[in-house]
């Protein structure tokens, strides 16, 4: 989800400075999937994602005021907060639109005309291409101010590289949430602490227990598979990463520790077939 403080980057790969350059960039976009590049955080907790919004899904772009005084020459970052407003372009109409589609075609045809056969052909089909139904998620309670005051807390250890007294303050959040139950953000943020205290056993618990309260959260497949590549546990990592990649396909950060835990992976299997190869000749012997 994007925040209020993460900043805007480029759209579509193009660099963006000021709130003006953002809006015509949007513009420029008609038709097109939007892909927003952002960075989130600060010195060693930044990180860079994207988000794509798809054309057919864009809101009907409005019209964009006459430029101002002219742009300034030093360049910045352009906060999303201040291009929240800036709609994105519609898709465009297809040229083909006064033709009937496939699918129009296919549903004038009679329903007499079609063999039973032929009926049962196409229900299979549809049955295949049929996508699961979407995992339901229960929504847990809004966490107490005085857990969510703790958390904060704990956030600013984190970015000060305090581990022990992030964990701490995490540890209080958690338990001031009581009887409802903490939210599953509050067991991740505890985990990154863990795994940066050099504690992986912990982190992967923390990973495992966000992962029960929220399954299709990719941060948390993230953060069990790099505690698990610091158990030296790659394959499994391996796992974990790519069920977080298909959470959160766009995701820079679970992309790059994947590719990271598919090396080590790879190594791993070297070395094991390196060790059987070497029992096998000592008891050839």
């Amino acid at each position: 989800d994007l925040q209020q403080d993460d900043t805007l980057l480029t759209i579509n790969n193009k660099k963006v400075s000021t709130v003006q350059s953002a809006k015509d960039t949007f513009a420029a976009c008609s038709g097109e999937d939007v892909v927003l590049e952002v960075s989130r955080g600060e010195g060693r907790v930044q990180e860079v994602f994207t988000v794509t919004i798809p054309a057919k899904q864009a809101p009907k772009a409005e019209a964009v005021p006459p430029a101002g005084p002219p742009e300034p020459k030093e360049r910045r970052a352009t906060p999303l907060a201040e291009v929240s407003a800036v709609p994105t372009p519609p898709a465009p109409a297809h040229k083909d639109s006064e033709q009937p589609t496939k699918q129009a075609e296919v549903a004038a045809v009679k329903i007499e005309d079609v063999t039973d056969e032929e009926k049962s052909a196409v229900k299979e089909k549809s049955q295949e291409k049929a996508e699961p139904p979407p995992v339901v998620v229960p929504e847990l309670p809004p966490a107490p101010p005085e857990a969510e005051e703790e958390k904060e807390l704990g956030n600013k250890a984190f970015k000060d590289g305090l581990w022990q007294e992030a964990i701490a303050h995490f540890t209080a959040a958690i338990e001031k949430c009581g009887e409802q139950g903490a939210p599953h953000t509050f067991f991740t943020n505890r985990s990154a602490a863990f795994l940066q205290n050099k504690e992986a056993e912990k982190a992967l618990a923390d990973a495992e227990r966000a992962i029960q309260l929220r399954s299709d959260f990719g941060k948390g497949w993230y953060r069990k598979g790099l505690a698990l590549l610091h158990l030296g546990r790659a394959e499994e990592a391996v796992q974990a990463l790519k069920t977080g990649r298909a959470a959160e396909p766009t995701s820079v950060q679970i992309v790059g520790a994947l590719a990271r835990a598919e090396r080590e992976a790879k190594g791993e299997g070297e070395k094991e077939k390196e060790k059987k190869k070497k029992k096998k000749k000592k008891d050839d012997e």
